[in-house]
């Protein structure tokens, strides 16, 4: 369905609607809240997802959250049918922000194996990261034995932090630096599986965000390359991305020879090609070292005119 500007006719009530129901659950009156949400909905004209995403699925996103929090699961459903409603064909299945609200509500009614295929799916869009709002579905999450949970945990090269206190950063400074010398012994060693926990250790060193810092682009190679190493090439995939926010880092042929490598063992040769032809375009031929000829005849099986 196309979709179209809401008209101001239903635009500004809408939002002074919405403004009036925060404004009672500012003051503690979640019945009344949830009953004039109610009334606030329907001004919106059916049907919800015809148009442009925007306030409609602000207030339903909003309004499920705070049914979840008053453990009014009846509401809560109903707002999430909502959320999605808004959506329509349009909406984003990686979303995990609404896979968090519908774990929730199955957690919440005792639909407990809904709720950890839920939170499963969570994990498998965004590993750990997406629990980051909600630790409690984290602990219920890995203490599942059902769960399916890999090692690596990739960190976010992009989200923001608090600033630590002088104290926490002359302390991780002091473990940064004895983790990069151990790296580099590790790396000599071929020790892949330690190399990746200590790179993923060094860079939870780094005040965030990650990627202001100049050594977070080679810790996220390291990472990568460690995966690759021990076929965990998802997790090679993530981390070369993380790499990418970094500076220098889609600059770096190495990135692209990694994430190349990663795509290649996937089985997604498209993609591999793709990365190989951006090494290539970096550093040329020098970028396969000693196997230029099996790289270049695979770029030249998929297109590449050199």
């Amino acid at each position: 369905m196309e979709k179209r500007q809401l008209p101001n006719e239903f635009e500004v009530p809408l939002w002074k609607g919405m403004d009036e129901v925060n404004e009672l659950l500012e003051q503690g009156k979640l019945e009344k809240a949830f009953a004039h949400a109610e009334e606030v909905w329907e001004i919106l004209p059916p049907p919800r997802e015809q148009w442009i995403r925007g306030g409609a699925l602000l207030f339903a996103q909003c309004m499920g959250e705070e049914a979840i929090n008053a453990k009014r699961y009846d509401l809560a459903h109903r707002w999430i049918e909502r959320e999605i409603e808004a959506n329509g064909d349009e909406i984003d299945l990686h979303t995990v922000a609404l896979y968090s609200r519908i774990a929730r509500l199955y957690l919440g009614l005792g639909l407990n194996d809904r709720g950890a295929k839920t939170l499963q799916t969570m994990y498998d869009l965004d590993g750990r990261r997406a629990f980051k709002d909600h630790p409690e579905l984290w602990e219920i999450f890995s203490n599942n034995e059902a769960s399916q949970i890999d090692d690596v945990y990739i960190p976010s090269a992009i989200q923001e932090g608090d600033e630590p206190d002088a104290e926490v950063i002359e302390r991780n400074g002091q473990e940064l630096e004895t983790l990069l010398e151990r790296l580099d012994q590790l790396i000599e060693q071929g020790a892949w599986a330690d190399v990746i926990q200590a790179s993923i250790k060094a860079l939870e060193c780094l005040p965030k965000p990650i990627m202001q810092w100049e050594i977070a682009k080679d810790l996220y190679r390291g990472l990568a390359q460690g995966c690759i190493s021990e076929t965990m090439y998802d997790q090679a995939v993530r981390a070369t991305s993380e790499m990418m926010s970094c500076a220098g880092g889609v600059e770096d042929y190495a990135l692209w020879l990694l994430r190349g490598e990663s795509f290649l063992s996937l089985g997604q040769e498209r993609e591999a090609a793709d990365s190989f032809m951006r090494a290539y375009m970096l550093e040329g031929e020098d970028a396969f070292g000693g196997e230029v000829d099996m790289y270049l005849e695979f770029l030249r099986e998929h297109g590449a005119k050199i």
